[in-house]
């Protein structure tokens, strides 16, 4: 069950990323549209979820796109899981899984926001995977699309 919904705004943290930055949704706020994929370090399902993700990640980038993936325990596990993947995106260290719960209940969780932070996909636990990217591009596309200053109605593909 989800925490936060579509159509509600990303709610904004900071974390500190495994390469020593500290960063989160409000930095792209504006610019880019952004996917968030949580996972956990220590769920062995769960940890080729951002490696899919880098995979489509010149799909991201032509849909103005970023993508933040958010590793939940300490940062070394975060660290060892992701070591020698070359992931294009940073990933983040969530070691208590507090950012986590405060957008869903479980993990593995994907979010994806238009460039203003309004959500355009809220998926957690086994509504999220990484054959959902079809999905989520389809969602990030929209948003460059659509035009929030106009009022141009919503299409749901």
């Amino acid at each position: 069950m989800e925490k936060v919904n579509e159509r509600q705004m990303l709610p904004d943290f900071r974390l500190e990323s495994i390469d020593g930055r500290i960063m989160g949704p409000s930095d792209y706020r504006g610019k880019k549209n952004l996917v968030l994929v949580f996972f956990d370090a220590a769920c062995i399902s769960c940890r080729d979820i951002p490696v899919d993700f880098a995979e489509r990640y010149s799909d991201y980038q032509d849909a103005d796109t970023e993508i933040l993936a958010v590793g939940i325990g300490p940062k070394d596990a975060v660290s060892d899981v992701t070591y020698g993947k070359n992931l294009p995106f940073p990933v983040l260290v969530d070691t208590n899984g507090d950012v986590l719960r405060q957008y869903a209940d479980e993990s593995p969780a994907i979010f994806a926001a238009d460039r203003y932070g309004e959500i355009r996909v809220a998926h957690s636990g086994d509504d999220a995977d990484s054959s959902d990217q079809d999905f989520v591009l389809d969602r990030v596309n929209l948003a460059e699309l659509e035009c929030p200053e106009c009022g141009v109605p919503t299409w749901v593909p």
